[in-house]
């Protein structure tokens, strides 16, 4: 196996994962919102101490 190859397969390993995260995350954003980020939706800036 030549040095190209090799480089190429392990740039796709790479950017196959990344491609699907990006595709699927922002489905699962819609429909699998922790409840912290439902309840602070919309809200400006840090928003840990609503929580507690």
């Amino acid at each position: 196996m030549t040095d190209r190859i090799r480089a190429i397969e392990g740039l796709a390993l790479v950017t196959t994962p990344t491609g699907v995260f990006d595709g699927v995350h922002p489905t699962a954003d819609q429909f699998l919102p922790d409840a912290h980020d439902a309840v602070t939706k919309g809200m400006h800036g840090w928003t840990e101490a609503v929580a507690a």
